[in-house]
């Protein structure tokens, strides 16, 4: 109780206009999967912490660093890396990469997804797209970019989510299939934290908040 009050108090104090919060559905399954400040481009996380998580993930230590990878994320990303894989997998000529994507469809409907839905998702985009706005929001969280460039590198990125999705649930199957298949993992971490973005928490979500039609 005292640390909802805690977060609750954190968002109030660090809210953004309107048009830029919008922005920030975008990277929310990542930031949130750490802490629960979607909503806010502050962060709690430590400095150093964030800044270790940083290097030892992406080589990022700087602007120059970040850039990079925002755009590789951006422009190729895992779902190039692994497009033929899964277009094989999708076809049925071949089985998964790891377990993780089996687990994602014995996990679905307890965590309010459809397994159809996820067999039936065609593309692994979402998963390069909110780490490539999770990065950009974490980045300016250890001044590696200023807000401004923040803000303008979510709204390119806008029109290439809209190229691929509708809404937020069918961004939330994508980023849920790309970490299953691409990274593995326990898929009861991603789905936990989309379910609570999709419905559980509407005053701290920027799904609830902003429908991705309005971005």
């Amino acid at each position: 109780m005292f640390e909802s009050k805690k977060l609750k108090r954190f968002v109030g104090e660090n809210r953004v206009q309107p048009a830029q919060e919008r922005l920030l559905g975008l990277g929310a399954a990542i930031i949130a999967a750490a802490d629960f400040t979607p909503l806010v481009l502050a962060l709690r996380t430590p400095r150093e912490q964030l800044a270790a998580h940083l290097q030892q993930t992406w080589n990022v230590v700087d602007a120059h660093t970040a850039r990079d990878a925002i755009v590789w994320l951006v422009d190729a990303g895992a779902r190039e890396t692994y497009a033929d894989k899964y277009r094989a997998f999708q076809a049925g000529q071949s089985a998964p990469l790891n377990d993780s994507y089996g687990q994602l469809l014995t996990a679905a409907q307890r965590f309010g997804f459809a397994e159809q839905d996820l067999r039936g998702c065609p593309t692994l985009a979402a998963w390069d797209y909110d780490r490539a706005a999770a990065l950009t929001r974490q980045s300016f969280a250890l001044g590696y970019l200023d807000e401004a460039e923040v803000w303008e590198i979510l709204g390119a990125l806008v029109p290439e989510v809209h190229t691929e999705f509708n809404d937020w649930r069918s961004y939330a199957l994508s980023l849920a299939v790309g970490r299953s298949f691409c990274f593995g993992g326990d898929p009861a971490e991603i789905l936990t934290t989309l379910r609570r973005l999709l419905e559980k928490d509407p005053e701290l979500s920027p799904w609830v908040l902003h429908p991705l039609n309005t971005l």
